[in-house]
């Protein structure tokens, strides 16, 4: 299950849930036509062990048809429409809902309080309480009706790839143990912080 679009400001991220689609759908003409897509792939596809189970695709169209074939993929392209509305509309630093929380945080897995005085000062509001948010309520109920083998709530603004609640490391003893395996091997492609 991929999310975008969580925080307005980040507003690329929907425009690149909307790219994978059609590069998974087979639409891959535009990207063919990039050097840099042709190169990033032919990079990922020489990582050794292959990242498909030894198979190793000629090209973009072959690997989106070995997906298609062997995984089904939730989206939610724009997580905050509203928000991402008000970006549109000129409020282009806004993070959080338009209703001032940061949805981040909206979970019952880490939420911290946070005083309401607070709402318009900080860029991490949590609301207040988890779930309190109709958007957090939405991709909750899509991930536990559809039950994901894999979630990743996708950001931009940074180059980083960060397991849930990174910063917590009483969360994370409780994370799967090949972890810091997935995290190194994606590093070996996009040669990001992780953590």
């Amino acid at each position: 299950m991929l999310v975008f679009g969580e925080h307005a400001r980040e507003i690329i991220t929907s425009e690149l849930a909307l790219w994978l689609a059609r590069v998974v759908l087979g639409e891959d003409v535009e990207y063919e036509t990039w050097d840099e897509s042709r190169t990033a792939f032919a990079r990922s596809m020489g990582l050794a062990p292959p990242p498909m189970r030894g198979l190793r695709p000629p090209d973009i169209a072959s690997w989106a048809r070995w997906v298609r074939q062997r995984a089904v993929i939730r989206m939610v392209p724009v997580e905050v429409p509203t928000s991402r509305s008000a970006v549109e509309e000129g409020r282009g630093c806004l993070r959080k809902t338009t209703n001032d929380v940061d949805l981040n945080r909206n979970w019952k897995v880490g939420y911290q309080a946070m005083s309401v005085s607070h709402r318009t000062t900080s860029d991490e509001y949590p609301g207040p309480q988890p779930f309190s948010e109709p958007e957090s309520r939405i991709v909750r109920d899509v991930a536990t009706r559809f039950k994901p083998h894999g979630y990743a709530n996708v950001h931009s603004g940074e180059w980083a790839i960060y397991v849930p609640w990174d910063h917590k490391a009483e969360y994370g003893s409780k994370l799967p143990r090949d972890t810091g395996v997935l995290l190194q091997r994606l590093n070996e492609h996009c040669e990001c912080v992780v953590g």
